[in-house]
């Protein structure tokens, strides 16, 4: 994604948790909003967004299956404990809804 795009910078991409639910690593670039949450959980790569040096990572990920493993396991692991729907509405939804601070009363 063009980092120089406001839109791109800000959007929550399904297609991070599509990753995480397939169990596959993520590559990213650089300043979008999602590339902080990869790098600290070290989930996949964040890379430039156009072609140079930091690319050699991605060749590096597919020579080393172990690497790519690890890190795929890790990304699965993630979503399954926090961004499962039914983890989301017990952890999230069921919370929201029996506060009763949340609800709008006639």
């Amino acid at each position: 994604y063009d980092p120089s795009l406001p839109i791109n910078r800000l959007a929550a991409s399904n297609k991070l948790y599509d990753a995480m639910m397939l169990g596959k690593p993520i590559i990213t670039n650089y300043d979008l909003k999602n590339s902080a949450f990869v790098k600290k959980n070290r989930i996949g790569f964040v890379i430039n967004f156009n072609y140079d040096d930091s690319w050699d990572v991605l060749r590096d990920l597919f020579k080393t299956k172990s690497i790519y493993n690890s890190i795929s396991k890790k990304t699965r692991e993630l979503y399954l404990s926090y961004y499962k729907f039914d983890v989301l509405v017990k952890n999230k939804l069921i919370p929201i809804l029996s506060d009763e601070t949340n609800c709008t009363r006639p």
